[in-house]
């Protein structure tokens, strides 16, 4: 006589990955006060510290290094008032090396909004793709910028602040949205949001400019305590000191350019709403989540449609 086959219970399928933050344009184009950027632009970091590191330490790092070098090298060779063409060299290298942290975090960014998979994450390799394509293009337009903001500073200081607020956000524009005139995109969502534009900017100009000051104040205070006469002219004392302004602005520039992004994203929203039209436009394709206590304080929280593929 035949025995009866075993039975087991049905396993349930296997549930989908649930999206990743910042996985869709609704979580990016949202109105934001100050205090939500900043929010925002921390749990992102969170989030995406370990994507986003990569790419940058591999690009950007060694050309801030050889930069850090450079100007070490040229400030110790440097004779009289005149600088040291190691220090002019090493200074152009280190804008090669901000504009390069700049277009890998707007990249990578514009990679999460619309990755395919909201799942996954974007690997090194596809970020600095995409940065590749775009660094050569967002060279020529920084230079173009600064030839713009030189001079309106040669009129009068006002002018080129005038001038720089709106270009703080060129980095941007140019990583999310490539239009064919970037400046004057810059110039139209920066109208009638001058003053919130200044606060912001200024905060990133600011914390620059401590990022290349803070080190040598910090070594040349142990110098001036330990007492070796000639140490602060010493071959490396300026490279210590130039290396960590580099490693410092490694640090401090994606994420000072992400708050400069999402306020780019507040700007955009106030100005023509794609994350309403988004959100019109999804209403019949999905239910909205629901609705609790707290919500409207969450403007980081997933996104809750699906994206068009990349």
């Amino acid at each position: 006589m035949e025995s009866a086959l075993p039975t087991y219970p049905a396993q349930p399928a296997a549930a989908a990955p649930a999206p990743l933050p910042f996985s869709h344009p609704l979580d990016f184009y949202r109105l934001r006060d100050f205090g939500q950027k900043t929010e925002a632009a921390a749990a992102f970091l969170r989030t995406y510290a370990r994507d986003l590191g990569p790419p940058l330490l591999l690009y950007a790092l060694p050309v801030l290094l050889f930069s850090g070098v450079l100007q070490g090298l040229g400030n110790h060779l440097q004779v009289g008032n005149g600088q040291h063409p190691s220090a002019i060299v090493g200074t152009l290298i280190e804008r090669l090396g901000y504009l390069m942290l700049v277009a890998i975090t707007g990249c990578f960014v514009r990679l999460r909004m619309y990755y395919p998979n909201r799942a996954a994450r974007p690997t090194p390799a596809e970020t600095w793709a995409e940065t590749r394509s775009q660094l050569g293009v967002l060279i020529g337009r920084y230079f173009v910028a600064g030839l713009l903001l030189m001079g309106a500073t040669l009129l009068l200081v006002l002018p080129g602040i005038y001038v720089g607020v709106p270009l703080s956000l060129l980095g941007a524009v140019m990583m999310i949205e490539r239009p064919e005139s970037p400046i004057g995109r810059c110039f139209s969502l920066v109208e009638g949001h001058w003053w919130n534009s200044f606060a912001l900017a200024g905060l990133c100009w600011l914390l620059h400019l401590l990022v290349g000051g803070v080190p040598l104040m910090l070594l040349g205070t142990v110098v001036d305590l330990i007492g070796s006469p000639g140490a602060a002219d010493s071959l490396a004392f300026n490279l210590t000191v130039n290396i960590l302004s580099m490693l410092l602005l490694l640090v401090v520039t994606p994420a000072l350019e992400l708050l400069i992004l999402f306020h780019y994203f507040h700007l955009v929203e106030m100005r023509e709403h794609p994350g309403l039209q988004l959100q019109a436009e999804l209403l019949g394709q999905e239910p909205l989540p629901e609705s609790r206590p707290g919500a409207a304080d969450e403007p980081y929280a997933p996104g809750f449609a699906p994206q068009a593929a990349y």
